[in-house]
């Protein structure tokens, strides 16, 4: 049996793992990539495949105007290979099928609000390139001229240059994820811009326990809007340096892009699916998506939570009882809608005497429900399922 990548568990913990067992890598999906620079990535063996498979679809640095990226910094290249990097079995980014357009928008010697205007260029650019995802691990509070500092009544949706270049990005039908900041223990403490752009998804970091990281930034905006949207693993992450070699980084800005791995497996799973549909389908079904709070958002996302979600929106029943009859030893109970109470699940048999009763708190990552049978005789059976204020009796047969 091959050893597990090294990054196995920032894949596993937002079910990426299934979504690339089921075949959903990022082929055919557009991601840009925002960043201050990606040394050693046309070099390294790790993203080789990405030059031999030609696809680094477009390059510009907007800092020099000119097309070298694979300078000035490797915070980029850190990013990127928690998406694209491949290195056999060793290592799998989130995506690694994907198309990439590597722009570097971020000028790593100083800090002024001409980045702000670089990042718009880029998603003016993304937008004529038919980008489907922008990455971005950048945040703008403080300048170098603190004349242009942002105040986090700024943090408003409307204010920051840079947040209303991402709120028309979306506009204009791209998905923009972006790290919401490291500012969790500062003073600052609260998410940077563009993260408080409405329909941004801003991506907080957890710890491998679950805990949120403590330079985690948060939430709300001055508006009071719920932010980060969700959380990802960003303490610890496994990357590849701009050597080729593996290591590990802290910030918001590895977490970004996990969730920007999970948002490309689900448009190509899903690839009639809108930015506010994709959007909605991720924070509906976070591990916190009934709670959601300024630190988690609405929680870790999961593959399979998603696809469950958007599954049951299509034409179906209220309450499915599927296959009818049952060959094997279960069957699935399948909800179009969620109710915050446990669903009472009871079985009568031909008699009408019951048989079994459970009652079952079902969420977006175990509905549908495989429903245990194996020990019933083979016969007809009355299932009734009780959600909230849904009920439904379903006649099934068992062979």
């Amino acid at each position: 049996m091959a050893d597990q990548p090294v990054n196995q568990f920032q894949l596993e913990q937002l079910g990426i793992d299934v979504m690339q067992e089921e075949g959903y890598k990022g082929e055919g999906i557009f991601i840009a990539v925002f960043d201050s620079g990606f040394e050693g990535v046309n070099v390294s063996a790790p993203f080789a495949d990405l030059f031999s498979e030609n696809r680094i679809n477009q390059t510009k640095n907007f800092v020099t105007n000119e097309s070298n990226v694979y300078i000035s910094d490797d915070h980029g290249t850190e990013v990127l290979s928690v998406m694209a990097a491949h290195a056999s079995d060793s290592y799998l980014g989130g995506a690694y099928k994907a198309n990439y357009f590597l722009y570097l928008t971020e000028d790593v010697s100083s800090e002024y609000r001409i980045e702000e205007y670089n990042w718009t260029f880029a998603a003016e650019q993304a937008d004529s390139a038919g980008i489907d995802v922008i990455n971005s691990s950048l945040g703008y509070t403080e300048f170098d001229d603190p004349s242009m500092d942002y105040q986090t009544t700024d943090l408003n949706g409307n204010t920051a240059i840079v947040t209303q270049a991402a709120r028309k990005a979306i506009d204009k039908g791209m998905l923009v994820v972006v790290s919401a900041g490291n500012e969790g223990s500062s003073s600052w403490k609260f998410i940077t811009p563009p993260s408080d752009a409405e329909g941004v998804l801003a991506v907080g970091s957890v710890t491998s326990s679950g805990t949120l990281s403590g330079f985690s930034s948060k939430g709300p905006t001055s508006d009071n809007r719920v932010k980060p949207d969700v959380v990802a693993l960003g303490s610890g992450v496994s990357v590849i340096k701009a050597s080729g070699s593996t290591g590990t980084t802290s910030g918001t800005s590895v977490a970004s892009p996990l969730v920007t791995s999970l948002a490309a497996g689900v448009l190509q799973a899903y690839p009639y699916l809108t930015v506010t549909e994709i959007y909605d389908a991720i924070i509906t079904t976070g591990s916190q998506a009934k709670t959601p709070d300024n630190s988690f958002g609405y929680g870790i996302p999961n593959f399979k939570a998603i696809r469950n979600y958007i599954d049951s929106l299509q034409d179906a029943p209220l309450i499915s009882v599927y296959p009818n009859p049952v060959t094997g030893l279960s069957f699935s109970i399948a909800l179009k809608e969620l109710d915050d109470a446990p669903v009472v699940i009871t079985i009568y048999d031909s008699r009408g005497s019951k048989v079994a009763e459970s009652s079952i708190q079902i969420n977006w990552l175990n509905n549908p429900l495989e429903y245990d049978i194996s020990l019933f005789a083979s016969g007809l059976y009355y299932v009734k399922v009780q959600s909230g204020n849904n009920v439904s009796t379903i006649k099934i047969a068992k062979l």
